[in-house]
């Protein structure tokens, strides 16, 4: 929910205050319980502040910050902690749909302002007005400012996850299907209950932690507050603790929860004012408003899902190999259990894009629409429309896609086979990574040619290649087109992977008993996707995978130019900025059946089935 300058009064109060937390070689053993979005956040943060040189960019990889969050949990243990378990975000409530349509307003508007800001100081830059045209000439703090509020990676949260689940922190990594606030407070209140010694610490920056009832031990300890100190030639951690229990007790209270809402209903009253409200006996209150916002802060049943995701490590499992967008997608279909169309939305991370130019996830659209029908169909959802939500100029830009029918459904099949695959020849000597990097190059220069724009250059496609670091806003936004092409796959490959688990969707197409099958091909294809970390890695590239992308550049804008084009794709309509769905006639092709298959009749009349299926030599 969030209440304004909420930890700022608690510091002043003394309620927060800078504790000792830790001495390095401590085996005291305390239960560390890590907020994984705010943990994220705080790494990335840390890396960049290690960084000295400033691009129009971003300049923290991923893989520095999937190296610095491990470190940083090591170090922590060094400190005496025991990583009792690292939450992340599966599911944010539907209540929290106009919040999070208010956060891709305000990302457009801070990327707007940034471009203007950046072109403007370029232009005095040109004309000779900026003093020193080095790096502090050009930088000033207004631009700096404008720059540090839009460079955050756009997967890093993911990242980290599957960093995460590659180390010795697996087993305390969890994707829960719900906020990770409220898991971390239920991992909280298991942990005092099994150990009345010493309570355990939830390291987060979200100052609402301490209004919930997380247990009579417990901490909370400020991310950002933590430092490093010697005290008698030995390492302290120190940091701002709040002890939310004793903290309430000593105001004679049961919790903070009455203190919250009074500083939530008057932001600019301190702790001892919003005391004294509290234990005014002729406050008024409005009942219908303090329910809900008590309501929030209320347990319902995390304890006993997060019993089961402890023991059962498939339902665990299912969870950890989803990205959060991802995971809320698939939680919207399977609510479904009545004959009332839902809506099915779907929220594209924010990319650092050119706000200047059309949005980066139309490329990728084609990929997306295929995993959204293959998912409505699969779970036999009562609607087959998926509204789309990114970036639309300077604002929140809705996308509404219909489920493919039955031709176009074949149809794309037989597209996206003929993106994932590369001829023989090019094919040696390439890593999965390289072999990834090719493919997302084919499918932004698909994209491209469709639309009708110019292709990417070639050049700034090898630095793209390489993973340079963006010096201009045309290899921005070729930047934000290979992360859509890449995220988009990798979307459709976690959605095919989590029906196969639930639903045996492969099971009924073997691989070795239906070969030319486009569901056990793609999914043959997509289990190759690298992690983030790796795809999105600086190297130095090599000449042989720079030649096939020219190759491919080449053989892609041939193919297409002989193909029919479409003004809209099929499954798709007119992105809408005033967010007002049209009308939906149900779909007569939606009802669930074996048109999966592509069979070689039903590419009669298809564009695509000569890349795809007779004629490997001519693939994309």
């Amino acid at each position: 929910m969030g209440i304004e300058r909420f930890f700022a009064r608690l510091k002043a109060a003394g309620i927060s205050k800078i504790e000792s937390i830790g001495h390095e070689e401590d085996q005291q053993g305390a239960i560390a319980i890590i907020d994984g979005p705010n943990f994220a956040y705080f790494i990335f943060r840390r890396c960049e502040a290690r960084i000295s040189r400033i691009d129009i960019g971003l300049n923290v990889t991923y893989a520095e910050c999937t190296t610095e969050a491990i470190d940083w949990l090591r170090q922590l243990e060094r400190f005496g902690f025991h990583i009792g378990g690292i939450f992340f975000d599966g599911h944010l409530p539907h209540s929290k749909i106009e919040t999070r349509k208010s956060r891709v307003k305000d990302a457009a508007q801070k990327l707007t302002l940034y471009r203007r800001a950046h072109k403007a100081q370029s232009e005095l830059l040109w004309h000779g007005r900026i003093q020193h045209a080095d790096e502090s000439g050009f930088w000033d703090a207004e631009l700096r400012r404008a720059r540090a509020k839009v460079t955050i990676p756009p997967f890093l949260v993911s990242a980290i996850v599957e960093a995460l689940l590659q180390s010795e922190y697996a087993q305390s990594t969890f994707v829960v299907p719900d906020e990770a606030e409220r898991y971390c407070v239920a991992a909280a209140r298991m942990a005092c209950a099994e150990d009345t010694r010493m309570g355990p610490a939830i390291f987060s920056n979200d100052s609402d932690l301490v209004v919930f009832d997380a247990g009579p031990l417990t901490r909370i300890i400020h991310l950002d507050g933590l430092y490093e100190t010697q005290e008698e030639g030995t390492k302290v951690l120190r940091a701002f603790v709040t002890r939310p229990a004793s903290s309430a007790s000593a105001m004679g209270m049961p919790d903070l929860l009455e203190l919250a809402y009074q500083m939530y209903r008057k932001p600019k009253i301190s702790c001892a004012q919003a005391l004294s409200e509290v234990k005014n006996p002729r406050r008024s209150l409005d009942i219908l408003d303090h329910q809900e916002f008590a309501r929030n802060y209320r347990l319902r049943n995390e304890v006993e899902h997060l019993e089961v995701l402890q023991r059962d490590p498939n339902t665990r499992r299912l969870l950890n190999d989803l990205d959060a967008r991802v995971s809320e997608l698939l939680q919207q279909t399977m609510r479904s259990g009545s004959s009332i169309q839902e809506e099915i939305t779907m929220f594209l991370p924010v990319l650092f894009e050119d706000a200047e130019r059309s949005s980066c996830w139309n490329v990728g659209s084609m990929v997306r629409e295929l995993a959204y029908t293959i998912l409505l169909r699969e779970t036999a959802h009562s609607t087959f429309i998926v509204k789309e939500f990114k970036r639309a100029g300077q604002g929140l830009g809705a996308s509404t896609i219909t489920a493919l029918g039955k031709d176009d459904l074949v149809e794309r099949w037989t597209l996206v086979q003929a993106l994932l695959q590369l001829e023989s020849g090019q094919l040696q000597n390439l890593t999965d990574v390289e072999r990834w990097k090719a493919i997302t190059t084919k499918t932004v220069v698909w994209q491209a040619l469709t639309e009708g724009r110019q292709i990417p250059k070639t050049g700034l496609i090898v630095l793209e290649l390489r993973g340079e670091p963006c010096r201009s806003w045309e290899s921005v936004d070729l930047a934000g087109r290979y992360q859509a092409a890449f995220y988009s796959f990798r979307m459709l490959f976690q959605i095919l992977r989590y029906l196969r688990r639930t639903t045996g969707l492969l099971s009924t197409h073997p691989p070795d008993e239906h070969p030319d099958h486009p569901i056990p091909v793609i999914f043959s294809h997509l289990q190759t996707l690298p992690t983030i970390a790796d795809f999105f890695v600086s190297s130095k590239g090599t000449g042989k995978l720079e030649q096939i992308v020219k190759e491919i550049v080449q053989r892609t804008a041939r193919t297409a130019a002989l193909l029919p084009r479409r003004s809209e794709p099929p499954g798709h309509q007119r992105e809408q900025t005033d967010e007002q769905a049209p009308h939906r006639p149900r779909n007569p092709e939606m009802a669930k059946d074996s048109t999966l298959a592509t069979d070689e009749p039903h590419l009669t009349g298809n564009p695509y089935a000569a890349l795809a299926i007779h004629s490997p030599s001519v693939y994309l």
